[in-house]
């Protein structure tokens, strides 16, 4: 028995990890087997952003999204580094219509640039309302001191791309409530009594989606506050809980600027104001461009021989799909009765209106470079046309039309309470298909007005004799305004009897003010070089 239990022994000695250790031969095997297992490549802080996101991850040419566990970064071009961008929110959800309106755009959209300092990506809101002499050297380095770009946010680098073509940033706080520009909820007054203020709750808020574009992307995020109504700023009345779903977008303005055309303040144009920095005159030169689309013949030959032309862009609004079917061709007709003062300026085909593609995969309405008139379900009895402008020269870049549900609640009672007395047809709690279909005609084309540029005109209606507008003649031509941007209305004035005369109830299909208004703002001035060598032709055109 000892015999055995001496031979183990032996055995487990001569076999101890230590005795091996010892070995030359296990020394070498070892060694050549450490050697054979490769070293696992440590992932670059690129690669680590591009893994998490995964599948939700939004490329374009413009700006890569990476979305991850409530994070987002952006991967820019350093090509785009530079670029002047619009950035804007407005909402597309909302737990409180009266507080947050789908569509609207409470405020117009910053002009911004992304430019790099160092290790960090700035976001500078770009300053434009001065201009100097471009031929003087002095006047340009004074705008250069004196009105220099401010800075929105910094975003330190996270990662290069492989190639070191493209910096990674990130982008979540800006896309959560942390810049007051872009905040969700703003504290506002109602009656001059009370006031509603929010307090953003970041625990309850998430970035929701993201779409990037060839040329813009957007950014979805679902906002959740407190908020808190008080009297006189002092007495809490109510408090409660609000949310809403923002859609925030960034949008690269072109790189050839459109030939802005001066605004004049005799015509009722939407302008971007300027400031001149000169030496030829004795003060700062005050002026203002006008906002209009960038209309430019396909055919300029054709154009100057005075044959009608289609433009190198038309103007095209996308109509949502969801809207009530009898809604559509009012709505379609509201865009192309615009081309007929078009037609009178040497352009055709102008308008378009076109219903939301729906085996197009390119289209996405909340890509910016489509104009969409869209249908928003809530008792809101409003319409309404914003857009977007290249604050550099005026340029329309994108424009869309909110239409809300009581609208047609609008429409009716205005319809019956201007009307009735006269027209027989509408002595009834829901006016007839084919006379609403008219009344929603002429509000729309007043937005599509100014989606195109114009401003109210609420001159226009008084400019016109009351006995004019119980004129079958009168009314039949011209309608009982001069101008679709007035807020003429329909015609009140009618007495019973006027209807069966022959009397017009409603406002022109499109004015003589307005038709003047396109040739004034959309007329193609090839010779004129500069805004200053169009202004003769432009001023002789009002003045006459």
């Amino acid at each position: 028995m000892l015999f055995w239990a001496v031979a183990v022994l032996s055995v487990l000695v001569v076999a101890s990890p230590s005795q091996a250790k010892r070995s030359p031969g296990k020394k070498k095997n070892k060694t050549e087997a450490t050697d054979s297992i490769p070293e696992k490549k440590k992932e670059t802080p690129y690669e680590k952003i591009v893994k998490a996101s995964g599948d939700r991850t939004v490329q374009s040419r413009f700006i890569t999204a990476y979305h991850d566990s409530g994070k987002l970064y952006f991967e820019i071009p350093k090509s785009y580094l530079g670029r002047e961008m619009l950035l804007g929110q407005k909402p597309n959800a909302s737990s409180d219509p009266d507080g947050a309106i789908l569509g609207y755009m409470e405020n117009d959209p910053l002009h911004v640039r992304m430019v790099m300092q160092d290790s960090t990506v700035v976001l500078e809101e770009i300053s434009t309302t001065m201009e100097s002499d471009p031929t003087d050297p002095r006047m340009r380095e004074a705008l250069k001191r004196n009105y220099m770009n401010t800075v929105v946010r910094k975003h330190p680098v996270k990662a290069w791309n492989a190639d070191s073509t493209a910096v990674v940033i990130d982008v979540t706080d800006l896309f959560m409530g942390k810049e007051k520009k872009l905040a969700p909820f703003k504290t506002r007054s109602v009656g001059g009594i009370l006031s509603i203020s929010y307090t953003l709750k970041p625990e309850l808020s998430t970035i929701e989606k993201v779409k990037a574009f060839d040329d813009n992307l957007s950014v979805v995020t679902d906002y959740s506050a407190s908020y808190r109504i008080s009297l006189l700023g002092l007495l809490t009345v109510a408090e409660g809980n609000a949310r809403a779903k923002m859609t925030t977008s960034m949008l690269l303005l072109p790189e050839r600027k459109m030939h802005p055309r001066v605004s004049d303040a005799r015509i009722g144009i939407f302008r971007t104001d300027k400031t001149k920095l000169t030496a030829e005159k004795d003060r700062l030169d005050q002026y203002a461009y006008a906002n209009r689309w960038r209309l430019e013949p396909k055919d300029t030959a054709a154009y100057l021989r005075g044959e009608l032309t289609e433009p190198a862009k038309p103007i095209v609004f996308y109509i949502d799909n969801t809207f009530p079917e009898a809604w559509k061709e009012p709505i379609r007709r509201s865009v192309l009765r615009w081309n007929r003062a078009f037609e009178k300026i040497g352009f055709k085909n102008v308008m378009a209106a076109r219903d939301f593609p729906v085996d197009d995969p390119e289209f996405d309405p909340d890509n910016l470079k489509y104009s969409c008139i869209r249908y928003a379900p809530i008792a809101f009895q409003n319409a309404m046309g914003p857009s977007w402008d290249d604050p550099r020269t005026g340029e329309i870049i994108t424009a869309s039309v909110m239409v809300y549900h009581d609208i047609v609640k609008l429409l009716n009672r205005w319809r019956f309470l201007q009307t009735a007395a006269a027209d027989p047809n509408v002595r009834t709690m829901n006016i007839p298909d084919s006379i609403m279909g008219s009344a929603m005609r002429y509000v729309l084309s007043h937005e599509v007005g100014h989606c195109l540029g114009f401003m109210h005109n609420m001159c226009s209606s008084s400019a016109i004799p009351v006995d004019s507008l119980r004129s079958p003649s009168f009314t039949q031509k011209y309608g009982t305004t001069y101008s679709i941007m007035d807020y003429a209305r329909f015609n009140h004035v009618a007495q019973p009897g006027d209807y069966e005369r022959g009397v017009q109830m409603m406002p022109p299909r499109m004015g003589l003010y307005d038709e003047y208004a396109v040739k004034w703002l959309y007329t193609y001035l090839p010779d004129a070089k500069t805004p200053e060598e169009e202004q003769p032709w432009l001023d002789n055109l009002v003045r006459s």
